[in-house]
């Protein structure tokens, strides 16, 4: 058996092409071996003379091991703020490549995949999913590790008890991921160049279909309003307009018309199976169904 690599957040990738996506949305994704990032001067990025100390702790915190709960929310919260910071100065130069040497994103899939799936007493997927929010601003950085990155997230809060059994003290922070959760699966959708959306939008409809057909009914219910949700803010998009992105290069115009989804045809015959379901479950795909008839007659 491979020995498995520690899941740390201070590791980098040792491979110099992007990491394969994982089939699965059970497990995390394809072992790799792993070693410390060097430390590497980050002041020739134009936004470090503004945000210095935000800089020089995501790169120490890459560069190092830290299982502390406290310091992974801060580097979450500290790459939000840079991106934040580079939004309202146009400090933009060098980030893809800030973002992709000291692996941003293959460090917040390790954070994801460290949390316990069966309870929910910090906000670090909360924070992750913030982060990822900002990063789908960055040009590329996202694209090819949209799949892996999301079933992360998936993987993460999906398999939390049913909701009725969240602790009281807990279930604030956990609407609260789930609303984090939609807000970044709309920022990943729209992050995809104009000829990806179609590709996008299949590979996210699938893995929350397979997840919507899980035996577990918490699973179900939470897949299903992921579904409801994308189908609405599809349904909410009928023009090119609809789909460009404030102060960023959206490299293309997406044309609504073409936009192509092959699985909608078994969604939709999954939802009408689904509305005489559970009574948790028939609302949610009633709902999923009216937005993606909606979604079709705009085009």
């Amino acid at each position: 058996m491979a020995e498995r690599s520690p899941s740390r957040p201070g590791v980098a990738w040792e491979e110099d092409g992007a990491p394969q996506e994982s089939s699965s949305l059970l497990e995390p994704g394809e072992v790799y071996i792993i070693q410390p990032l060097q430390i590497v001067d980050a002041s020739w990025l134009p936004v470090y003379q503004r945000e210095r100390e935000l800089v020089e702790f995501i790169v120490a915190f890459v560069s190092s091991p830290e299982e502390d709960a406290e310091q992974k929310m801060r580097f979450l919260d500290n790459i939000r703020l840079l991106l934040r910071t580079v939004q309202l100065t146009g400090l933009s130069e060098g980030l893809d490549i800030f973002c992709r040497r000291f692996r941003l994103v293959e460090n917040i899939e390790m954070l994801l995949d460290e949390e316990p799936r069966d309870q929910l007493s910090t906000p670090v997927q909360h924070f992750a999913m913030d982060a990822i929010v900002a990063l789908s601003s960055v040009r590329s950085v996202l694209e090819g590790k949209e799949r892996r990155l999301l079933a992360a997230c998936f993987r993460s809060v999906f398999w939390l008890p049913p909701k009725g059994e969240i602790e009281a003290r807990h279930f604030s922070l956990y609407m609260m991921t789930l609303m984090a959760m939609d807000k970044m699966l709309e920022s990943v959708v729209l992050s995809y160049p104009a000829s990806r959306v179609s590709e996008g939008l299949q590979s996210i409809f699938q893995m929350l279909l397979d997840l919507a057909t899980s035996d577990n009914m918490a699973v179900q219910e939470r897949a299903l309003q992921r579904i409801m949700y994308l189908s609405r803010f599809l349904a909410d998009k009928p023009t090119v307009e609809a789909w460009d992105r404030v102060g960023r290069d959206t490299y293309g115009s997406v044309c609504y018309r073409d936009i192509q989804i092959p699985i909608l045809g078994r969604l939709l015959g999954c939802l009408i199976l689904f509305q005489s379901s559970s009574e948790a479950t028939a609302p949610l795909a009633s709902d999923a169904f009216r937005f993606l008839q909606q979604f079709m007659e705009n085009q």
